[in-house]
C-alpha cells in the first residue's frame, strides 16, 4: 500500500510535556493540559491574594484619614467668655471650656459639609448645640450674654453689638417670616469684610415651626449689608431672640406723639414769654418805687 507523505507532512507537530509526559501542539498552545489547569488555579490564588491586599491597603488608607481628621488642629476661632476666663473673674473656666468645645464642633461641622451639595438641612442641624447650651454648659452663655458677645468668631470682624444691630432693624420682618413676636435661633453668619456683603446665612434647624419660615428669614438676612471690616470675611455664630433684640427696637413715628411734643414745646415758648414779660413788670415796678421815694425825700428837703 502506498504511502501518502503529503498527510503525513500536514499533520501537528506534537511536543511531550517533561513534567507529564503529555501530547500538545506548541502551536496552538504552551504545555498541556495538566499544566495550563495548574497555572488557571495559580492564577486564580493571585487574584485571590491581590483582591485582599488591596482591601487591606484600603482599609488602611481611611483609617489613617480618620486618624488624621481626628488630629486636625480645631478651627481658630474666638469663643464667647475666653478672654474673661483668661484674666482670672469669676467666670467658670470649666464652663468657658465646654462653651468652647462646643463652639469647635459646631465649625467643623459646619466645615466638614462645605463645597457639598444637598446638605444645606445637614447645616442647619451643625447649629442645633446651640439651642441647648444651658443644659450642656450651665453658666456659660446666656441670653443676656448674647447682647454683648457672640458665642463665638473668626476673622477680623467688628464687635458683635454693631453686628447685632443691622438684624435689630429687621425685626418686624423676622417677626412677619416667623408669624410671631417671639422667636429663639441660632446664627451663623459670614460677612465680606470689604462690603458687608452677605456670603453665607446657616440658622438652626430647631427654633422653627416650618422650613418655610426658616427660608424667610435667611432671605431677609441675606439682604443686609452689615458692617465691614475693610480685611477677608469674617464669620459670627451667635443667638437671635426677640426679647434680646427687642429692647432696642427703633420707635415707630406716632403722629399723635408728635402732635404732642409740639404742643408741650409751644407751650414753653408762652410761658417764657410770659415769664419774661413778668420780669420786666417786677424790674418797672421798682423802678417807679425808687423814682417816687427820690420824689419825696426832695420834698421832704427843699
Amino acid at each position: 500500500m502506498a504511502v501518502d507523505f503529503k498527510e503525513d507532512k500536514d499533520k501537528p507537530r506534537l511536543a511531550t510535556c517533561a513534567t507529564h509526559n503529555l501530547k500538545y501542539d506548541p502551536a496552538t498552545t504552551w504545555g498541556c493540559v495538566l499544566c495550563r489547569k495548574k497555572q488557571t488555579r495559580r492564577i486564580s490564588g493571585y487574584a485571590v491574594v491581590g483582591g485582599i491586599l488591596i482591601a487591606a491597603a484600603a482599609v488602611f488608607l481611611a483609617v489613617q484619614m480618620m486618624a488624621e481628621r481626628d488630629e486636625a488642629p480645631p478651627p481658630a476661632i474666638r469663643c464667647a467668655k475666653a478672654h474673661a476666663a483668661d484674666s482670672g473673674t469669676r467666670v467658670e473656666k470649666k464652663a468657658v471650656d465646654c462653651l468652647t468645645t462646643v463652639s469647635q464642633k459646631v465649625e467643623t461641622c459646619v466645615l466638614d459639609l462645605a463645597g457639598r451639595e444637598d446638605v444645606q438641612m445637614d447645616r442647619e442641624l451643625c447649629l442645633d448645640p446651640f439651642m441647648s447650651l444651658d443644659e450642656t454648659c450651665p453658666g456659660a452663655y446666656s441670653l443676656e450674654d448674647s447682647v454683648g458677645e457672640a458665642i463665638y468668631s473668626s476673622g477680623d470682624g467688628p464687635a458683635w453689638p454693631d453686628v447685632r444691630a443691622a438684624v435689630e432693624a429687621v425685626q418686624e420682618e423676622i417677626e412677619k417670616c416667623v408669624e410671631s413676636g417671639s422667636y429663639n435661633f441660632g446664627l451663623r453668619l459670614t460677612v465680606a469684610g470689604a462690603t458687608g456683603a452677605v456670603e453665607d446665612v446657616i440658622l438652626s434647624n430647631a427654633g422653627f415651626d416650618t422650613p418655610a419660615m426658616r427660608f424667610c428669614v435667611s432671605e431677609v438676612l441675606r439682604a443686609l449689608t452689615f458692617p465691614g471690616s475693610g480685611a477677608g470675611s469674617y464669620t459670627v455664630a451667635a443667638m437671635l431672640n426677640a426679647d434680646i433684640l427687642s429692647r432696642n427696637r427703633p420707635e415707630k413715628d406716632d403722629p399723635r406723639k408728635a402732635e404732642f411734643e409740639k404742643f408741650l414745646s409751644e407751650q414753653r415758648v408762652k410761658e417764657a414769654g410770659a415769664a419774661q414779660r413778668e420780669a420786666l413788670q417786677r424790674e418797672r415796678e421798682e423802678k417807679n418805687r425808687q423814682y417816687q421815694e427820690a420824689v419825696r425825700a426832695n420834698s421832704a428837703n427843699p
